[in-house]
């Protein structure tokens, strides 16, 4: 089953219009979109102001969160988010991989959480190992240009 990462922006972000996946800078944000990029088919942003986001639309920045955000408007949201991401991620044939705050996850289809319940300096330390893992690995599978693998 192809795995799809949902990652939130954070607080953190460029000041003029840009890409989603360049818009958002925070530490958190730049790690999970790397974590995303070595190990999923797929990725997405979770914006509290835009809803489900692809990594090439150029969206404006903003200041919004889910966290101050009433509970019947972040059920709205969420009905909105999972609509889309059932749309276009259809569900029983991926998997949804949240990198997201608590907030960001409640209302929207299960998936695997794997940094469930820890810390935000938890969360960057887990990415900044899975990130390292995933880099070595890449360096044991290299081969180079035009060579062949050994069965």
């Amino acid at each position: 089953m192809k795995r799809v990462v949902l990652i939130s922006c954070g607080k953190r972000k460029m000041m003029m219009a840009a890409p989603a996946r360049d818009l958002c800078t925070g530490a958190m944000f730049v790690k999970a979109l790397r974590y995303a990029e070595q190990t999923c088919d797929a990725a997405a942003l979770l914006s509290a102001e835009h809803g489900l986001v692809m990594f090439d639309d150029v969206i404006e920045p903003y200041d919004k969160t889910l966290n101050d955000m009433p509970i019947a408007d972040r059920r709205r949201w969420a009905a909105k988010v999972s609509a889309y991401l059932c749309r276009v991620y259809r569900a029983g044939r991926w998997t949804y991989v949240y990198l997201a705050g608590v907030r960001y996850i409640e209302g929207l289809p299960a998936g695997e959480n794997p940094m469930k319940g820890l810390s935000f300096g938890r969360r960057l330390r887990w990415l900044d190992s899975q990130n390292r893992l995933n880099w070595i690995d890449g360096l044991n599978n290299w081969r180079p240009s035009g060579s062949k693998s050994q069965s």
